[in-house]
């Protein structure tokens, strides 16, 4: 006996769904990753369902359809600085003169409510994205950190220095 709930697809249909005008933020993020709209639909949706309790995307230059919690001048001003003033606790890095980037993971006082929150800051020369969680979730900060720096490692990032087990670093001196 199959019993069809309404609003629940069997899994593997196709659902339609009207997404209205985030149709080019989506296409331009599917674009900018290498994929289909309906591939760049699943990732999008199979990222949001991964998102940890209290995960706030501050800023991204790489994903363009990301919300950004911290989206204007002023309050991108005031989390720069609460970064500068936070605790690095973990960090890989990559000081070439051309490539310096680096993926840190921190401890900040978020300048809206004074709360402390752990920060993974990953920075490269074509721009970066923030990503923090609640002080009570340093695990799941700590392996976002762990995560960003091997999916570079990956795509053959070498790290001049990284405290990542098992990710390969540079060893030609610049």
């Amino acid at each position: 006996m199959n019993i069809n709930k309404g609003g629940r697809p069997q899994i593997g249909n196709t659902i339609t769904v009207a997404i209205g005008d985030l149709l080019p933020l989506v296409e331009d993020w599917a674009i900018n990753h290498g994929q289909s709209r309906a591939e760049g639909i699943r990732d999008l949706v199979r990222r949001g369902l991964q998102s940890a309790p209290g995960e706030r995307a501050l800023h991204s230059s790489w994903d363009k359809a990301m919300f950004t919690y911290a989206d204007d001048a002023e309050v991108l001003e005031r989390y720069a600085a609460a970064i500068e003033q936070g605790r690095i606790t973990r960090e890989s890095q990559d000081t070439g003169p051309e490539t310096y980037s680096w993926v840190r993971l921190i401890l900040i006082t978020d300048p809206r409510d004074g709360t402390d929150r752990w920060l993974v800051d990953a920075r490269q020369p074509n721009g970066g994205e923030w990503i923090d969680y609640p002080a009570s979730q340093q695990a799941v900060a700590d392996a976002r950190y762990e995560r960003t720096v091997r999916s570079l490692a990956e795509v053959d990032y070498l790290f001049d220095a990284t405290d990542v087990d098992g990710v390969p670093v540079n060893e030609v001196a610049d």
